[in-house]
């Protein structure tokens, strides 16, 4: 789970130590006060003369936005807020921000007599310093649960779910979703492989793979002139996004070409036929998802048509070749006009 510690500045060794206590557990962790690399540290105590500025000229200070824009990214990114007393109002906003967010939210620390508020109930539980244990079972059971979390809409649902199917006699019901995705049209719960892939969200589609083939196929049967559009306007945008990545243009010092349907993507040290063998067989536009996939491996160049055949059947370009050529028979010349001397 990732989880955002919300307190003071005072307190930055028992926020380190909490930090570490929920890392050793598995749990992701930001701690304000922690400077690490893509982590800013904003203090107050940087703020030069902070006494004079009032509540409104002190947020209008670029440090001070710069700051808040920083702890606001690392609660947004958590789906935790544990509040660790004891705090002031910065804190006590934070906690309420991530709740109100839908995210869990816990108070954790001293509980102090005569330091209490009434609307501390809006936090999913409340733990004395003694209590790190629990506060650690309760991260756990929801932990546990996360990828429950799509199935119910509000914090109030999924905190029944916890406390129900957390037990032996709902444990199987809960299992079901951590292992197994149900798919929305079929309704039948299938193993993640059977799930495409979404690499733009990183998470799998609501429709499992054989309901995908159906529809796909109901849709090339309904509007067979819509879906061979739909495909080269598709494969079209993929091919010209590995062209861009790979320099938009031959690679042959003596062409250059540029026009899209001229080009191709060359495997540089040559073994093309090999190489899709190994990776099953894939061919023009299963080729260049592969590459897109692999996040545009090395390797790799473009160049036209005319080029790339040349290539594969000399081993250099023709425009190489005769390069090469060129210059032998340059140094031919140099040699003989020697032995003539």
């Amino acid at each position: 789970m990732k989880i955002y510690i919300a307190s003071s500045v005072k307190n930055e060794k028992e926020v380190l130590d909490l930090a570490k206590v929920l890392r050793d557990h598995g749990h992701q962790v930001d701690a304000f006060c922690e400077e690490r690399p893509g982590r800013k540290v904003f203090r107050e105590s940087d703020i030069k003369d902070i006494e004079k500025y009032d509540a409104k000229e002190f947020l209008k200070l670029p440090e001070v936005r710069k700051g808040f824009r920083e702890d606001k990214k690392w609660i947004d990114w958590s789906d935790c807020i544990v509040q660790l007393l004891p705090c002031g109002k910065s804190a006590s906003l934070e906690l309420g921000y991530g709740v109100g967010s839908g995210k869990l939210g816990f108070i954790f620390g001293k509980l102090e007599p005569n330091k209490v508020d009434v609307m501390e109930a809006f936090s999913h539980g409340i733990f004395g310093e003694n209590e790190l244990d629990l506060l650690l079972e309760r991260l756990s059971d929801f932990d546990t649960c996360k990828l429950c979390r799509k199935k119910f809409n509000s914090f109030n649902k999924l905190l029944r779910h916890v406390s129900k199917s957390h037990n032996l006699k709902h444990k199987q019901y809960c299992d079901q979703y951590l292992h197994n995705k149900q798919c929305y049209r079929c309704k039948e719960f299938k193993e993640f492989s059977a799930f495409y892939v979404d690499h733009g969200r990183e998470a799998y589609f609501g429709k499992c793979k054989l309901c995908a083939s159906e529809i796909i196929e109901e849709f090339k049967k309904q509007n067979p002139l819509t879906y061979r559009l739909q495909t080269k306007k598709a494969q079209r945008r993929l091919v010209k996004e590995i062209i861009d990545h790979y320099g938009g243009k031959c690679a042959c010092p003596s062409c250059g070409e540029t026009e899209l349907e001229f080009l191709v993507i060359d495997h540089i040290n040559g073994g093309g036929n090999k190489h899709r063998a190994e990776i099953g067989g894939l061919g023009g536009a299963g080729f260049y998802r592969w590459i897109k996939r692999n996040n545009f491996p090395e390797g790799f160049q473009v160049l036209c048509h005319n080029c790339n055949w040349s290539k594969g059947s000399g081993k250099l370009c023709v425009h190489e070749r005769e390069s090469k050529y060129a210059i032998l028979a340059e140094e031919d010349s140099k040699l003989n006009k020697e032995k003539d001397a």
